[in-house]
């Protein structure tokens, strides 16, 4: 027999999704606001607002960047509601996430301690990518409680 090698990837975890903007602004024409209710959070869909009406790319690169974060989270069972991964922007428009309910939850069971998000996109293409570091709480005495922040 061989002898194999295990390689854990230790405390970086990455997610990575390329979204389709025709794919999201056909849901949201063919759907409307039951779409947007569904996968975005009120906050989101005015920040990927221009002049008050949603914008199909900004709501493209807001879903990759959901689904990445959930690429790092790696639910066992079922998956977060949407809404409780949220996607926001800070003043010089780089991008965030606010986790809620199970989302927060998951990301306090593995330790999430820091989590960076970069988004691109080129013609119908959307692409973001999660970088997280994870301590889990055992190994981490002072890990901040989600349920010391609710």
């Amino acid at each position: 027999m061989e002898s194999a090698l295990t390689i854990d990837t230790g405390p970086l975890r990455v997610g990575i999704d390329v979204a389709s903007l025709r794919h999201v602004r056909d849901s949201w024409e063919r759907h409307g606001q039951r779409y947007l209710d569904r996968i975005f959070t009120t906050t989101e869909v005015q920040e990927s607002s221009v002049d008050g009406i949603p914008d199909p790319t900004r709501l493209a690169a807001c879903f990759a960047a959901k689904e990445a974060t959930l690429k790092v989270l790696r639910p066992i069972a079922e998956n977060p509601a949407w809404s409780a991964i949220e996607m926001r922007r800070r003043p010089d428009a780089s991008p965030y996430v606010v986790m809620h309910a199970e989302a927060a939850r998951m990301a306090e069971s593995i330790g999430l301690r820091d989590l960076a998000i970069s988004i691109s996109h080129e013609g119908d293409v959307v692409i973001a990518m999660v970088i997280a570091f994870v301590t889990p709480p055992s190994a981490h005495p002072d890990a901040i409680s989600v349920a010391a922040l609710a």
